[in-house]
């Protein structure tokens, strides 16, 4: 028992000497790795099948069989083990189709198991941002609408350059989700999420 905890602790070591990703997340001793990889639009092509919305594996490795779908979810995105590292699907699809790896990749009707090519576009990670959905703890039902008890209105917000931006004040729920819409569409334009 002993030895085999060295060599998993010895694994985990060298898994995160290796890792170049933005996120230290560990899954069961794997680094998660999504930038700067030596992974390439040729060798993924070599690697893997994409049928417009699964990857699918084209050679036998351990565990996988040729024509077996790729990755399983992991906190709400589909992940891939190859060689020891995992590795986000929309990430690998976008390398295959588009030959290069923006820093980040937006799914546009925010849902991270939607990996439709036409789903996945470059984003900065303000723009990946703007396109979340309404948070969980929102009690007014509209996204940035809540409710002000000093003023005793319904108080209209929104972030942009790293500001939250007070659009305003108003009697109605109605008006403050209306006024925040448009000023998101002003603001963050393609990648404004109302909902």
């Amino acid at each position: 028992m002993r030895g085999l905890l060295t060599t998993y602790a010895k694994m985990q070591k060298a898994n995160q000497r290796e890792l170049t990703g933005f996120s230290n997340q560990q899954i069961k001793g794997l680094s998660m790795a999504d930038k700067d990889f030596a992974l390439t639009r040729e060798l993924l092509n070599e690697v893997f099948f994409y049928d417009g919305e699964r990857l699918f594996w084209k050679m036998p490795t351990r565990g996988h069989s040729v024509g077996q779908v790729a990755g399983s979810t992991y906190s709400g995105y589909c992940c891939i083990k190859y060689k020891n590292k995992l590795y986000k699907a929309h990430r690998l699809i976008y390398l295959m189709v588009h030959g290069e790896l923006p820093e980040f990749i937006d799914h546009i009707d925010g849902n991270p198991l939607n990996n439709r090519i036409d789903n996945l576009r470059p984003a900065t990670k303000a723009e990946n941002g703007f396109n979340r959905k309404i948070n969980s703890n929102n009690t007014s039902g509209h996204k940035g609408v809540g409710w002000d008890k000093q003023a005793k209105k319904w108080k209209a917000r929104c972030w942009e350059n790293k500001k939250m931006h007070t659009i305003g004040f108003f009697d109605t729920i109605e008006q403050a989700a209306d006024a925040i819409k448009s000023a998101r569409i002003k603001l963050h334009g393609d990648y404004a999420r109302h909902q």
